[in-house]
């Protein structure tokens, strides 16, 4: 991958957060897809093991080290941050892009969506608490839908660079927090977009503690962020809502799961698992309701 100091077409940042194991495979299915377009991909790794493996892997690659206990939104926000190309792409380690990804992205941007957010698909082969963990962060972009409008992923979101121009010192403060950028882009009337032919595949991640520790981290992220901008009285009506936040998402993925008429069964099978990632999540957005403080 030969990238010359003119601005590249596209940037692809890969947040690659202790998934050394996966890393490998997502670095490959990019390679031969980068050949065709002018390229750059960024790979911020939390560990040495993920840096020395992206440098022998795609040997042209950027590769920025971030701390072992960053966030993936940390990580994300640095690599944005030093990107050149017209377009940004991002994902993480343990998503494998289709073998057209790159294709894609760059005809979706030939419309005038400022952002364009992908299918979020699972592996092939995937155990009970690979799907509860794909339920939990993934069936809003669940094959099919159809293009339209759509939250944009972190996982598999595009987006022109130049519209987070006025979005770039708070990335660098705070990280990129996708769904925070995207509220930003639709107060200013930009157009986030759904397009089913971006597409990256889930693949095994996270431990059963290890993935309940991540959801506890974000909802206390979020629930600081709530905090923050939150009156006294707001904040304790959040809280006493908390326990119901639960049942809310299970909700949501219960008639999203109806609508598109796939994976029920391991859906049910998983429910269990299912049910304590999202309890995590709501003990954590409880105890940031609670600090009150941003972090």
């Amino acid at each position: 991958m030969a990238l010359s100091m003119a601005e590249p077409e596209l940037s692809i940042v890969v947040a690659a957060s202790h998934a050394a194991h996966t890393l490998a495979k997502c670095l490959d299915a990019l390679g031969p897809q980068i050949a065709a377009v002018s390229t750059e991909v960024l790979v911020v790794a939390s560990t040495d093991v993920e840096a020395r493996l992206a440098h022998e892997r795609l040997p042209g690659a950027c590769v920025l080290q971030a701390a072992a206990d960053a966030l993936i939104p940390t990580l994300w926000g640095m690599g944005v941050s030093a990107a050149r190309g017209r377009v940004l792409a991002l994902t993480v380690a343990t998503c494998v892009p289709d073998a057209q990804w790159v294709d894609a992205i760059v005809r979706a941007h030939t419309e005038y969506h400022t952002a364009v957010g992908g299918a979020i698909e699972n592996a092939p082969v995937a155990s009970l608490l690979d799907w509860a963990q794909y339920f939990v962060l993934y069936t809003p972009f669940m094959l099919p839908f159809e293009p339209g409008p759509m939250e944009v992923p972190g996982e598999n979101g595009t987006y022109k660079r130049a519209a987070l121009a006025e979005q770039m010192n708070w990335i660098r403060a705070h990280g990129f927090w996708a769904s925070e950028i995207n509220a930003r882009l639709r107060e200013e009337k930009r157009s986030l977009w759904g397009d089913p032919r971006l597409v990256v595949y889930h693949q095994p991640s996270a431990s059963l503690r290890g993935f309940a520790r991540q959801r506890l981290a974000y909802g206390r992220m979020a629930g600081c962020r709530r905090a923050a901008r939150s009156t006294r009285y707001r904040r304790l009506r959040d809280m006493l809502r908390a326990p119901a936040v639960p049942l809310i998402h299970l909700a949501r993925m219960v008639k999203r799961l109806a609508r598109k008429r796939r994976h029920r069964t391991q859906f049910v099978l998983s429910l269990p698992v299912v049910i304590w990632f999202l309890l995590c999540w709501a003990a954590g957005e409880w105890l940031g309701l609670l600090s009150g403080a941003e972090v």
